[in-house]
Parts: C-alpha cells; structure tokens; sequence
C-alpha cells in the first residue's frame, strides 16, 4: 500500500492529507474519510480513519483522509491554541459548522480531481463520529457522491435532516455502549430516514472502538462493494 502526502487549499489555507492506494488499479473506486472532532483528539491518524484507509485500499479502494484547519499539519487562522480550541468548541450541537463543512467540501474536490485523472467515478465518503456528521450532510446534497457509510454517527447532537430526502444508500453503524449517541436516539432517527439505509448495532463495543476497527472496515467495504464494485487490475 502506498500512502502519498498531498496538500488542498481551503479558504486560502493548505491543509494536509493522505491518500493510500494499490498500484495497478484500473479507474479504482475513491473514499474521503472524515476525521472525528478536534477537540476530542480528532485527527487523520485516528485508529477507526486509518484502519478504514487500509482496509479500503487493501481491497481496491483509493483513500483520501485529511486533517481540519488547524490540525496537525493543517493551516488554521488562529492565533494561538486556546483560540483554536474555542473554535472547534463552537462546532458542538447546531453551532459553527461552515469551516468543517469546507474543508470536507474542499478535501471532496480534490479527491475529484484525481478521480477525474484516472477516469473513475465512483466515490463515497466515509465518516467517524463528528467525521460521519460531515460526510452524511456534504454526501446528501452532493451529486458526485454515490453512497455514505457512519460509523458511531452522533444523531442526537446534529441536525441531519438533509436524510429525510437523501435517496443514497447509507450505512450506519452504532454501539450500545456510546457516550456520545444512544441505540434510542439512532434508532429514532433512523425511521426518519430515507431509504436505502443499513443500521448495524454493535454490543458490548465503546464509541472508540478500540480492538473492533478492522471488523468496522470490513463492513463498510462489502457495503461500498455492494454499491460499486471494485476495480479489476490490469
């Protein structure tokens, strides 16, 4: 697997990522994963983002993972840390989401970009925790995007009625043992939904699932594959 530092602009600022591939692909399907919250330890070297990266690019799948202004390598505008902080902390229930969303939007244009370079287009988005918030509202509305996977998607905290209408398969995946969402808030919502849509509960598993990341990767990929399938190499 190769995993290749790239570099996108969003709102006049460099941010960072990482795309991980196989070699020898013929017009590979492509996934942007979205990190969870910055001020919850969210970056792209979360263990649920990057074991989706090698999972996926294992089984034939390009993988764009990046950082959020301010973030690792990422540029921000803040002056220094507590500003960064208060920030992110403003991203919380219904408050400042539209830096978030740009950079998500602006990660999905370059993965387009570079589908578009070797002729594929097939792409999804992938997200985890506050990261599957970010992928469900930009894949709702963005004709580009295929389907949408959500791991431990915290319903109860944001605002995704943009699923109400949203006619993309959808997968969501959930543990009984969350802090940030409930089984009852997720199956709420879900009913709202529109269809196609998957929910997966997972028992006895934290929000961080630690030692269940390779499990949630496989499910993700056979429901991509089941959308699209995978490239055939040459």
């Amino acid at each position: 697997m190769i995993d290749e530092i790239v570099h996108f602009s969003s709102d006049r600022m460099q941010l960072e990522g990482v795309l991980s591939y196989e070699e020898s692909l013929v017009a590979p399907p492509m996934v942007l994963l979205c990190s969870p919250h910055p001020n919850l330890g969210g970056d792209m070297n979360n263990n649920v983002i990057v074991a989706l990266a090698q999972e996926l690019s294992e089984r034939g799948y390009v993988t764009l993972r990046f950082n959020y202004r301010g973030v690792g390598g990422s540029e921000g505008s803040f002056k220094d840390v507590a500003e960064r902080f208060h920030y992110w902390e403003s991203t919380f229930g219904e408050g400042n989401l539209e830096g978030a969303l740009e950079d998500t939007r602006s990660a999905l244009s370059f993965l387009k970009t570079f589908a578009s370079s070797v002729k594929t287009l097939r792409l999804f988005l992938a997200g985890y925790s506050f990261g599957a918030v970010m992928a469900m509202r930009l894949g709702a509305d963005d004709d580009g995007v295929i389907a949408i996977a959500g791991i431990a998607t915290p319903v109860g905290i944001y605002n995704l009625n943009c699923l109400s209408y949203c006619k993309k398969p959808k997968l969501f995946i959930c543990s009984d043992c969350d802090f940030a969402t409930n089984v009852e808030d997720v199956r709420r919502n879900f009913e709202k939904f529109s269809e196609p849509k998957r929910l997966t509960v997972k028992t006895n598993v934290s929000h961080f699932y630690i030692g269940s990341e390779k499990e949630i990767a496989k499910e993700v990929v056979s429901f991509f594959n089941e959308v699209g399938p995978i490239s055939i190499r040459p």
